[in-house]
């Protein structure tokens, strides 16, 4: 059974959930996007995420069995749950990370949503991919049916995305700082409000923020005569 989805600007702006629809037996069910305030506040997302951004072999630590996806660890560690403590609060972690943005996602012998539709490798794989972009996050991955020229360029960026991890170099603004930034150029927004956006909505606010300082500071140069070039805040 195979998924799709669609997914704009328009949709992640307006933070409604993601549809993901099977057009053979006409099967549906949602992604909500998860808000600033779900990633900040509730571990269990925050753990699935730190979970998501490392990479196979920091997972073959955590379990001594050799795997080759996110998705082969979550199914082991989900069936060895009822033989073993540690899988037992892996496993419930993960889960319920999941369930943040998709409440009806369980596991009963296999991954299933609305306890029918059954969560394939490359389904979850999709769903990822939804959730990051949601995050406005960058997220590569491998699946089974690329061809050899998009593998090797997928694990190209993935050794470059590794580098940067590695030299610790931490980019963009602090979260508060954005926040602040985004209350004094929108004051019509609350802080409130704020929160209950998705990180897609909040960065894009921040980009504007940017455009409106210089747009100001070249409309007075402009007023005074000191810049011979004005254009507005929307013009290239």
């Amino acid at each position: 059974m195979s998924f799709n989805y669609t997914l704009n600007d328009i949709i992640l702006l307006s933070n409604e959930p993601i549809i993901f629809k099977s057009d053979e037996k006409n099967k549906e069910f949602k992604i909500l996007q998860p808000t600033l305030k779900d990633i900040y506040t509730k571990n269990e997302l925050a753990f699935l995420i730190g979970f998501l951004d490392k990479d196979i072999k920091e997972l073959q630590k955590w379990i001594n069995i050799e795997i080759d996806s996110h998705y082969h660890f979550l199914h082991l560690v989900c069936s060895l749950s009822g033989k073993n403590d540690n899988f037992k609060k892996l496993s419930d972690d993960l889960l319920r990370g999941f369930q943040v943005f998709i409440p009806s996602i369980d596991f009963n012998k296999v991954l299933r949503i609305n306890k029918e539709i059954v969560v394939t490798n490359k389904l979850f794989n999709k769903i990822i991919l939804v959730l990051y972009k949601t995050m406005k996050k960058e997220k590569i991955i491998i699946n089974e049916d690329d061809d050899e020229f998009t593998k090797r360029e997928k694990q190209m960026k993935l050794r470059v995305q590794k580098i940067k991890n590695q030299n610790g170099k931490k980019e963009g603004k602090d979260i508060n700082d954005i926040i602040t930034a985004i209350l004094y150029e929108f004051p019509q927004y609350k802080i409130a409000e704020i929160l209950n956006m998705n990180l897609y909505t909040v960065y894009y606010l921040f980009g504007i923020v940017g455009k409106i300082a210089n747009y100001e500071v070249s409309k007075i140069a402009a007023g005074n005569g000191l810049a011979k070039k004005h254009k507005y805040l929307i013009d290239k």
